[in-house]
């Protein structure tokens, strides 16, 4: 081994940056919501709950989707940042409509209906009203990707080959064929 210098020097780059590296850096896709949201409520009332209906955006697919999700029932799932469950954008058919208002509240709150929201100009979060007070204030979900998780997971022995590949195919170039005299002549 007569450069073991120039040995490190190759592979620290590799061992830094491989295809490993690389499948996992800057790749943590979030899904959140949209830049206008279009945020929609409906009153579930058989299971006392809202439905809420809003537009995603998915940082993997750089595309938008309708979402619904019970806001209640997966209250502690948004607030972890974990995926709510969804449900069917059908569900929302012939269910009463619960009015949803933007930030800035009205002047005169009398004139709010008996049960309403206001969503914040965020467009992140909203804010649930009855008889004219607040009752809850909730935030539209937000959390990893997990398609992009599974997909990062089955590429990942690959990303571990071709680094092996790599880093044993500069070994025996730097370390390996100078010894054995199929070096080219300097």
């Amino acid at each position: 081994m007569r450069h073991p210098l120039r040995i490190l020097l190759v592979l620290l780059p590799l061992v830094t940056s491989g295809c490993t590296g690389l499948l996992w850096r800057n790749t943590d896709w979030v899904d959140k919501p949209a830049a206008n949201p279009d945020l929609r409520l409906f009153q579930v009332e058989r299971q006392k709950d809202l439905l809420v209906v809003y537009d995603e955006y998915s940082e993997r697919t750089k595309s938008i989707h309708a979402r619904a999700y019970l806001l209640y029932k997966n209250q502690s799932r948004v607030e972890q940042n974990q995926r709510p469950h969804f449900e069917n954008l059908r569900m929302a058919l012939g269910l009463p409509v619960v009015p949803v208002f933007q930030e800035p509240m009205p002047a005169n709150t009398n004139t709010l209906p008996k049960f309403c929201a206001i969503a914040s100009t965020n467009t992140e979060s909203f804010m649930v009203y009855s008889n004219n007070q607040m009752v809850s204030s909730h935030d539209l979900p937000m959390y990893s990707d997990p398609v992009g998780m599974a997909e990062r997971t089955a590429l990942s022995p690959v990303a571990v080959t071709v680094d092996t590949v790599l880093v044993a195919g500069i070994i025996y170039f730097v370390v390996i064929a100078p010894d054995n005299r199929c070096w080219p002549n300097q």
